[in-house]
């Protein structure tokens, strides 16, 4: 049930007779007037934006009581990211990753947190250079890219709101892209190191136990296998 981001539709939300209602801080301000009346339907919880995603879970596993099931979670977490962090770094050593989001017309650099909680923490990739002062995301240029030089790129969405419209739009960003010189002039490029999963949507780009395991597999997925180079 949608009951909409930015001004939730509070009457469709009591309709549905919650016993309870999770929320999350927004990143940029403070709780709306209507969100504060979340109280007023249910208990709420309200998970800190600038928390882990670990905490996250521990948080709501905690309110639900399945603390033992997120521990257990955790736990085989942690060993697959080991025998993953292994194997990647047996195969490229030192070499570097980036991920790079589409849009229509816009491109942004991939950091630290979503995606870099996973590359760079859990399987402690190389981060190429000036990822590590992007805490999220940064909307860069074609050219731009150049100052972020990596071994490898991965290709994902940025920003898509769902539509087969923004799919097409994202196929037809990334096509004009070969045509480029500066797209051309990249190392990774160059060395043919081209890693899609542009048609994914947000799957692995949210913050959040299930699609930080999801792109724990993706990325043992396109990084250890040659056949996933290519981004046509």
């Amino acid at each position: 049930m949608n009951i909409g981001e930015l001004m939730p539709d509070l009457e469709k939300l009591m309709a549905a007779r919650p016993d309870l209602i999770l929320t999350r801080e927004q990143r940029d301000c403070g709780k709306s007037q209507k969100e504060k009346m979340y109280d007023h339907i249910a208990p709420t919880i309200t998970l800190p934006f600038y928390d882990s995603w670990r905490n996250h879970l521990k948080t709501v596993a905690k309110v639900v009581d399945r603390e033992q099931e997120a521990y257990d979670w955790l736990q085989r977490y942690d060993r697959q990211s080991t025998i993953i962090r292994d194997r990647l770094r047996n195969k490229l050593g030192d070499e570097s990753v980036l991920v790079i989001g589409i849009n229509r017309g816009r491109i942004c650099v991939y950091g630290q947190r979503n995606l870099g909680a996973v590359l760079y923490e859990d399987l402690q990739l190389a981060v190429p250079k000036g990822v590590a002062e992007i805490a999220h995301c940064k909307e860069v240029t074609l050219e731009q890219l150049e100052q972020y030089e990596a071994d490898h790129i991965v290709l994902t969405s940025y920003k898509h709101d769902g539509s087969a419209a923004m799919d097409l739009a994202i196929r037809e960003q990334i096509d004009s892209l070969s045509a480029r010189t500066a797209w051309q002039n990249l190392k990774a490029v160059r060395d043919g190191s081209i890693h899609s999963m542009y048609d994914s949507r947000h799957l692995y780009t949210s913050y959040n136990s299930w699609s930080h395991k999801l792109l724990l597999e993706q990325m043992e997925r396109l990084l250890l296998s040659d056949s996933s180079k290519g981004w046509s």
